[in-house]
């Protein structure tokens, strides 16, 4: 356990939790560099924030960012060396403010409250897949700018409650054959934001835009035609 403030001064340079060790963060935290090795995890306390330049596997597919409650994480890119295995968002929402790269092997919302956020005004691929601990509770919300899945949302049995487009901007589902499911995608203000589905072979279940509608749907991309199948109902502005 670190108990005391990291970087407050001048930022550290490297954190490392090495291979079946675990940590926890029990104060804010300023870090160019952390680095989660096999089988360890690296906890941020609830409401504390860590700030940091990359957070990565010590290699491809290590090590679990865990967030025990509210946080922000002004982690500027998120697996960007070696992917991480595991980010685990647990109850209140965790904000990624600055997060250019995020590539994890699965993004867990771990309580029914989860949330969790990407606010930077800068497009960004989510190269992860999102699951839930319990069927139809957490919340993805997207904001500032466009925000492209690349990997699968939820299961048949565990279902994310609610992706949330907070701007007139774009959700780009791209991954080929992802299975997407979501008990609702819904959008700020009606009549804005649009979804975008542009791989072959996605298969959506969702209830899009029922309270307010979005903009427009769009399938296809420039590269040829795609196949998708809508699961659920659909709301758009014609």
């Amino acid at each position: 356990v670190l108990g005391g403030a990291i970087g407050t001064g001048n930022r550290l340079g490297t954190l490392k939790v090495n291979d079946g060790k675990s940590g926890t963060l029990n104060n804010t935290a300023n870090v160019k560099a952390i680095q989660i090795g096999n089988g360890s995890t690296l906890t941020v306390a609830a409401t504390k924030n860590v700030t940091a330049a990359t957070v990565e596997g010590v290699a491809l597919d290590q090590g679990t960012l865990s967030f025990a409650g509210a946080s922000t994480a002004a982690i500027d890119k998120v697996g960007n060396g070696s992917k991480l295995n595991k980010v685990v968002i647990g109850a209140g929402e965790v904000n990624f403010s600055t997060t250019e790269v995020y590539k994890a092997t699965t993004t867990h919302l771990a309580q029914g409250t989860s949330v969790v956020t990407f606010s930077k005004n800068a497009a960004l691929e989510l190269n992860t897949n999102f699951t839930t601990e319990t069927n139809g509770t957490g919340q993805i919300k997207l904001s500032a700018h466009d925000r492209t899945f690349k990997g699968a949302v939820g299961t048949d049995a565990k279902r994310i409650g609610n992706i949330h487009l907070m701007s007139d901007k774009t959700i780009t589902f791209d991954q080929a054959n992802a299975k997407v499911y979501v008990n609702t995608i819904t959008t700020e203000v009606a009549n804005q934001g649009k979804l975008a589905l542009t791989a072959d072979g996605i298969e959506l279940y969702a209830s899009v835009g029922d309270a307010k509608a979005f903009s427009k749907v769009l399938i296809g991309n420039a590269i040829g035609a795609v196949t998708v199948k809508l699961k659920d109902n659909i709301n758009l502005t014609l």
